[in-house]
């Protein structure tokens, strides 16, 4: 991956095809789940797009082998953002939900969410976060509420 441009402000680097946040366990009365994902280049041709590839392992019993339940990419809705960092999480109904960071050469960095609503569907929106209202490399700063 290049880095990802922002407005007036560092480029972002993305680690392409790294988990960098931990998976995500869940023990559920029948099965156990982990949850995980990692940034993926979602553009087909020379350019380059960032979205977060995801995976729900599944385990019927501890000591079993895990096996794939369910698996996306997800991309922002906004085609001109790309999609990074993501945090996911699991509710005790097996709902997904997963915080990540947005940013494009016109949007200044910002933070947000979607959710699950069906297996393996992610909502087509994104609900905002925090969004910076500075460029640079302000440390005092860097997010702020809108």
């Amino acid at each position: 991956f290049s880095n990802v441009p922002q407005p007036n402000g560092p480029d972002q680097y993305l680690l392409q095809a790294t988990i960098m946040n931990q998976a995500q366990f869940r023990k559920f009365p029948t099965y156990n789940s982990a949850i995980f994902n990692f940034v993926v280049d979602t553009d087909g041709s020379n350019s380059e797009h960032a979205g977060i590839r995801w995976y729900e392992l599944r385990q019927n019993n501890d000591g079993d082998p895990w096996t794939i339940y369910q698996e996306g990419t997800y991309v922002s809705p906004d085609s001109s953002k790309h999609a990074f960092s993501g945090s996911m999480v699991m509710d005790g109904m097996g709902n997904i939900g997963m915080g990540y960071t947005t940013c494009s050469d016109v949007d200044m960095i910002s933070i947000n969410y979607t959710g699950r609503r069906e297996i393996a569907i992610y909502l087509a929106n994104e609900d905002g976060i925090m969004k910076s209202k500075k460029s640079g490399n302000t440390i005092s700063i860097k997010l702020s509420k809108d």
